[in-house]
C-alpha cells in the first residue's frame, strides 16, 4: 500500500463538490471531480464523494437549488460526523457556507481542509470565489500559476495543479487511427471563441471541422457523454480555443480531455503550456493564420501523429490524477513523501 503522511488507521478523504449525476446525468462522466476521486483512491486513500448541488436539488421542492441549500449543509455536517475524514477537499461547492466549515473545524479540529479550483481565477467573479475558498482552507490549488496565482497568498497558502488526466475515465489514441471523422475539433460555449474557428474554416475550406457549440447557458451540451469521447478520439487536431489571454499555465479542463483522446492539442501560446508539458507536445499558435499554416503542414506530412503521441505520454506523466492527489495529500500534511513534480515549485505561502 502507498505510504501516506496520514495516520495509518485513517485514510478517509471526503471530496465535496460538483457532480454530474443529477443535472447532467452522464453527460460529464469525465468531469475533474470524478478523475480526482480515482486519483485519491489510487494514491491509497478511501475517497468519498458528496455533491452539494445534487443533495440540494434532491432535497428541495421542484429541484429549486437555493431551497435545498440548508439541507445540503446539514447533510454534510452529518456525513463528516459519521465518516470522520482525515482530510476534506472542496471543489466549487458554493452552497456550503462559511459557518458549516467553521463548525466542522470546531467539532473535528484535526481535519485538514483543502480546496481545488479549475475555473479562471483571473476573471473578476471567479477571483472572489477562489479567494473565499482559499480563506476557508489550509491549502488551496488552482489550474493557474505565476503572478495570477501568487496574489492570492494574502488569503492563504496556494499552489498550482495541472488539469488531471485519468486513463481509466477518459482515454483514446487518435494518433493510432487510419481513418478520422474530423480534421479539427472543438466543443464548448462560443464566448468569442467562434471568431477564431470561423476564420480557420475560411482559411482551410477543404478541411473537415467538427465544431460543436453549446447554444446558451443551461442548454443541453451540443455533444457530451460517450459520444463526445468517441468523436474526440476520431479527430486529428483538437483546438483549445481561449476566451481571452490566459495567465501562466491556465487552461480549461478540455486540454486534459484532448490529451487523453490522443489528439494533437492546438493551444494558444499565451499560457505557455508547452513549458508545463515539454517541447513537441502540442501545436502552439498566436492567431488563426498561424494555426492554419502549422496545422496544414502537420496534417499533410502526417507528423501530427508523432506530436500527439508524445503529447499524450507527457500529459499522463505530468498530470495524472494519482500524482496530483499524492501531492495534495503531502501539502495538507506539510510533508514530502515522494519526489514532487517540477510544477510543485508554483506554491506560495501566506
Amino acid at each position: 500500500m502507498t505510504e501516506l503522511p496520514f495516520d495509518i488507521d485513517n485514510r478517509r478523504v471526503l471530496l465535496v463538490g460538483f457532480s454530474e449525476r443529477y443535472k447532467y446525468f452522464g453527460q460529464m462522466f469525465y468531469a475533474t471531480f470524478q478523475m480526482m476521486r480515482n486519483g485519491f483512491i489510487r494514491a491509497g486513500t478511501g475517497a468519498y464523494l458528496f455533491s452539494d448541488r445534487d443533495t440540494a436539488d434532491f432535497a428541495a421542492p421542484l429541484a429549486i437549488r437555493q431551497l435545498g441549500k440548508i439541507a445540503a449543509n446539514k447533510k454534510l455536517l452529518t456525513l463528516v460526523d459519521e465518516l470522520e475524514p482525515v482530510a476534506i477537499g472542496l471543489m466549487h461547492c458554493d452552497l456550503i457556507t462559511d459557518q458549516t466549515i467553521e463548525q466542522i473545524r470546531r467539532v473535528h479540529p484535526k481535519v485538514s481542509i483543502f480546496s481545488y479550483f479549475i475555473d479562471p481565477i483571473h476573471i473578476d467573479l471567479q477571483h472572489d470565489r477562489f479567494a473565499r475558498f482559499v480563506s476557508l482552507s489550509d491549502v488551496s490549488f488552482a489550474t493557474t500559476a505565476g503572478p495570477a496565482l501568487a496574489k492570492f497568498r494574502k488569503y492563504g497558502n496556494v499552489g498550482f495543479m495541472p488539469n488531471p488526466i485519468d486513463p481509466t475515465v477518459f482515454f483514446a489514441r487518435s494518433f493510432q487511427r487510419d481513418h478520422h471523422q474530423h480534421d479539427f475539433f472543438f466543443a464548448g460555449k462560443p464566448k468569442g471563441r467562434d471568431s477564431l474557428l470561423t476564420e480557420l474554416e475560411g482559411l482551410l475550406p477543404s478541411r473537415n471541422c467538427g465544431f460543436y457549440m453549446r447554444v446558451a447557458r443551461g442548454s443541453k451540451f451540443a455533444i457530451g457523454g460517450a459520444t463526445y469521447h468517441t468523436v474526440l478520439g476520431r479527430s486529428k487536431i483538437a483546438i483549445n480555443a481561449a476566451v481571452d489571454d490566459s495567465p501562466y499555465f491556465y487552461s480549461s479542463d478540455r486540454v486534459a480531455q484532448y490529451f487523453s483522446a490522443g489528439c494533437l492539442v492546438a493551444q494558444p501560446n499565451g499560457a505557455k503550456l508547452d513549458e508545463l508539458y515539454g517541447p513537441s507536445t502540442m501545436l502552439s499558435f498566436s492567431d488563426a493564420q498561424e494555426l492554419a499554416d502549422k496545422a496544414e503542414d502537420l496534417l499533410q506530412s502526417g507528423r501530427w501523429k508523432e506530436i500527439a503521441r508524445h503529447g499524450q505520454e507527457r500529459a499522463v506523466a505530468v498530470s495524472n490524477s494519482e500524482l496530483i492527489a499524492r501531492y495534495m495529500i503531502d501539502r495538507c500534511a506539510d510533508q514530502q513523501s515522494f519526489d514532487w513534480p517540477a510544477w510543485s515549485n508554483e506554491f506560495y505561502t501566506k
